[in-house]
């Protein structure tokens, strides 16, 4: 494609919501290599969502759309969880824009338990903080 430019949104650690799923968790603290244990960003509010949202929303009505559409992108439409590709296929059927309700209900359905975590944390336990990871397992105040 001749003259094609390529977009790409942010997805920095700045987009985290701070949750990763408890499998990805139980991954990490057995692996011999957790940094070999790949981690799908899952987006929280799923994007065919948010594209509907932004074509159904009255723009007129919207003193400044482009900082309207980047605080939505920046609180809601671009924040993600990590968590396995193999339970990012099966968040899928949960996500799609007849069907979505919210984030929460997506993975219950799923049948995918969020853990809070922070991001020293994953960095800790994706070098090889098994207790780390282990502790965090066992801690039920989530």
């Amino acid at each position: 494609m001749v003259g094609a430019a390529i977009w790409y949104l942010p997805q920095g650690n700045e987009l985290w919501t701070g949750f990763i799923s408890k499998e990805a968790l139980e991954q990490l603290a057995k692996a011999d290599n957790p940094k070999g244990v790949r981690l799908t960003k899952d987006h929280h509010y799923p994007r065919k969502v948010a594209a509907k949202e932004l074509f159904e929303e009255n723009w007129a009505q919207i003193s400044d759309p482009s900082a309207e559409i980047l605080d939505r992108y920046l609180k809601k439409y671009g924040c993600f969880n990590y968590v396995l590709p193999e339970e990012n296929k099966r968040l899928v059927k949960y996500q799609r824009s007849h069907c979505f309700v919210s984030p929460k209900a997506s993975y219950e359905q799923a049948g995918i338990e969020l853990k809070k975590l922070s991001l020293e944390n994953l960095k800790a336990i994706q070098k090889g903080d098994r207790k780390l990871a282990l502790l965090l397992l066992s801690d039920p105040g989530e």
